[in-house]
């Protein structure tokens, strides 16, 4: 009877063994595959939009898993996307956000595609946005393009006066 439950108790081990070392190979299969610019954009930058968004600031927080979430200074303004580092250093984003009107009721989306280049120092980037509004029927708005500029906040960011 012993023998029967060690026979049965060993295939099932090994294929736990199996499945564990399998697992552990896929999450470790995306690690050191990326380009420089995945370890270079990670981290919580403070963005100014020029051109078509001039005023707009954000706050924008960059994972290694390739996704970001950003906070803007407008009503409602929390978005989220997905990045891939290119081969020649800078970074690819697919931004959306919902749009709300003055009473705060959701009115449409945005869509934005964002090219970004880190600074050799890391410290700063700068790049490319196409920024198009839809209404809730997917209508196109309108279209938005200009540039945009970003510091690296750290947790040895100095606390900023108050303007």
């Amino acid at each position: 009877m012993k023998q029967i439950h060690f026979f049965k108790t060993i295939p099932a081990l090994l294929t736990a063994l199996a499945l564990t070392c399998f697992v552990s190979l896929t999450a470790d299969a995306g690690k050191g595959e990326a380009p420089q610019a995945s370890a270079t954009i990670v981290g919580l930058w403070r963005v100014a939009y020029h051109g078509d968004l001039e005023g707009l600031e954000s706050f924008d927080q960059w994972h290694r898993d390739g996704l970001e979430y950003e906070v803007a200074n407008v009503f409602g303004g929390s978005c989220q996307g997905v990045w891939k580092p290119h081969a020649d250093g800078t970074v690819k984003l697919f931004h959306t956000g919902w749009n709300f009107d003055a009473n705060g009721q959701v009115v449409g989306y945005f869509q934005e595609n964002q090219i970004i280049a880190v600074s050799t120092d890391r410290q700063t980037y700068d790049g490319t946005f196409v920024f198009r509004d839809y209404d809730l029927a997917g209508n196109q708005l309108d279209e938005l393009t200009g540039t945009m500029h970003a510091t690296r906040l750290t947790v040895d960011t100095p606390v900023a006066p108050g303007r």
